[in-house]
């Protein structure tokens, strides 16, 4: 049975923002694998710039939030997650809603599957994939005289390349986890702030907790298809280069695109967009 989606105009400004159309599946649904106990659990803004040869850069924001293990951790969407969370009970009471509200449909875990690696996992239309590689070595440099409060913590600033991107961050030395967001770590405390020096990427801090109860951190990637760095920048550059194009070469797809009134549209095409991978790279 084929699968229909309607878009509203709002959400077609939205794909043209971010060249992206979500798409729900049982994999999304799924609870995950246990693979430790969260320890602490810490909410970021995350400014991110979609199209950075525009100028003046004009971010968007994404509820990121990072959920610390004893050995592991994973950086993930707020608003996705409890999207899919809304989707996964719809689907048990047999109601078919996809709606999400996030933007970010990557999520990246920070030792694992073993100490010194990471996995960067994301979906595409009804793709999941997820790559496996070393975690960057990281060379901080202190600057001891550079302070800041956040969160009413003394942070200190240090700098790293990372990846081929500059980055700045600030660290707690009162919190001392060697953890931070994305794959930013290996300072002598958690990190509450980073920003890249292209103005790309921002992550500030708005809350740190620990869990009064015990909580799993669950594993979402265990039945993505396990593909290289250079295939998923491959995946990536086609379907944002045509997202409904990307998803409807699937037969099992149909995409109509209709306004608020319920007529037809045009679909989205081709998209500059600042690539989530690039994350990954600085070229």
């Amino acid at each position: 049975m084929k699968k229909l989606i309607l878009l509203s105009v709002v959400l077609v400004q939205t794909v043209l923002a971010m060249a992206q159309i979500i798409v729900s599946t049982p994999a999304d649904y799924a609870p995950g694998v246990p693979v430790d106990t969260v320890q602490y659990v810490v909410g970021y803004d995350m400014a991110y710039v979609p199209d950075a040869s525009k100028h003046p850069l004009k971010p968007l924001h994404e509820q990121m939030t990072l959920d610390i293990g004893s050995h592991t951790a994973v950086f993930y969407s707020y608003p996705m997650a409890v999207s899919d969370s809304l989707v996964a009970e719809n689907y048990k009471r047999g109601i078919n809603n996809s709606n999400v509200s996030g933007k970010i449909t990557w999520r990246t875990y920070i030792d694992y599957p073993s100490a010194g690696r990471y996995q960067h996992l994301d979906r595409f239309g009804l793709d999941r994939f997820k790559m496996t590689s070393e975690r960057p070595e990281t060379q901080w440099t202190l600057t001891s005289d550079s302070t800041t409060t956040i969160l009413g913590y003394t942070c200190r600033r240090a700098t790293a390349t990372i990846l081929g991107r500059e980055w700045a961050a600030w660290y707690a030395e009162d919190i001392p986890l060697d953890r931070g967001p994305w794959l930013l770590s290996g300072l002598p405390g958690l990190i509450l702030r980073a920003e890249s020096a292209d103005s790309c990427y921002r992550f500030v801090a708005d809350g740190i907790e620990k869990p009064r109860t015990v909580r799993p951190l669950y594993y979402k990637g265990e039945k993505y298809e396990e593909v290289s760095r250079k295939e998923l920048a491959s995946v990536y550059r086609r379907y944002y280069a045509d997202p409904v194009g990307y998803i409807t070469n699937n037969p099992n797809v149909t995409v109509k695109v209709v306004d608020k009134r319920g007529n037809s549209s045009k679909a989205p095409t081709s998209v500059k967009f600042n690539l989530p991978d690039k994350l990954m790279r600085n070229d």
